[in-house]
Formats: C-alpha cells, structure tokens, sequence
C-alpha cells in the first residue's frame, strides 16, 4: 500500500488492523491516534518520538549509545535495531493481543 494511499486512507486503513507492527514513523503515530495497539521497532534515538497514549509494546535493544538523538546511527552499527531478536517482536505482539 505504499504510495497508494492519502493521509485518510492511511488512517483507516490501521484503524481497521488489530495491530500495527512497523519501526518508528507516521504509521505507527497514525495508530496511536485511532487506537490501533502498536509495536514499535525504535531505534532509542529519542525517548520522546515514542507514540503517547496507546497500547504500545517497544523493541529495541540497549546500546551504550542510546539517546544520541541522530536519525542515521552515529556509530554505524545501528545495533539498536539490528541486534532486536525476532522472537521479542512475536512476545510484544502477543502482549497486546488476544492471539
């Protein structure tokens, strides 16, 4: 769907899905918004990008270089995200969901 649809469609789209899973963009503030529970792959570049005000279930792993407040990794491992291990994202699902 990308490209394909406006800012509108976006939102209805995700509100109608039982759970948005995607890194740390509009989508996953457009859930947010309509209530859509998220689970949010962040990079811990800025603890206050993260989507205020709904079920949310973060992945990400700690780094010493957390919170440099940079959108392309610094030390260029991006580790923050690269080293988030599959089965966190499945249990961060799962939590905020009925499955």
């Amino acid at each position: 769907m990308a490209g394909a649809l406006d800012l509108a469609g976006l939102a209805a789209l995700v509100a109608c899905s039982p759970l948005l899973i995607s890194n740390n963009t509009a989508p996953v503030h457009v859930a947010a918004a309509v209530g859509t529970p998220v689970v949010d792959l962040y990079a811990l570049t800025n603890p206050q990008h993260t989507p205020w005000a709904s079920r949310i279930g973060c992945c990400s792993h700690d780094v010493p270089c957390k919170y440099c407040y940079k959108s392309i990794c610094p030390q260029g491992h991006g580790n923050c995200l690269r080293l988030v291990e599959p089965e966190a994202v499945v249990e961060a699902a799962r939590s905020l969901t009925c499955w």
